[in-house]
Order: C-alpha cells, then structure tokens, then sequence
C-alpha cells in the first residue's frame, strides 16, 4: 500500500504500510535495509481502524 525510503546516518531505511483487511488494521513495518556493525533495525505499529471513521480518498483497498 505504502513504501518510503530514506537515508539516515549513513543507514538505508525503508517503511511500509500495509492495509490488514480482515482486521481492519494498518500495519507500519519500518526496518533497515543495511546491517551495521550486525545491528539490523526492525520495528512494527499498527493503527486499528475498526472503531474510526476512516475516510480514504481512492477507495478503502482491495483484499489481495
């Protein structure tokens, strides 16, 4: 649904967003794309969306 990539410190790290249609839940999944000194970054949120008025402006995404 979503991808971005930035440059931080000399570290590549990329998010993506990633729309959980049973549950009603995005999912932001931000990693880095480049090990350091064998330290890979990872973290994970998500935004439940089941109790919110959610307005999308292209349309609520499509199960795939």
């Amino acid at each position: 649904v979503f991808s971005e990539r930035k440059s931080l410190i000399f570290k590549s790290i990329a998010i993506r967003r990633i729309y959980d249609r049973p549950n009603d839940t995005l999912v932001y999944v931000v990693y880095s794309r480049q090990v350091k000194d064998a330290s890979a970054k990872m973290s994970i949120s998500t935004v439940p969306l089941f109790s919110a008025n959610a307005t999308w402006t292209k349309g609520k995404p499509a199960a795939k």
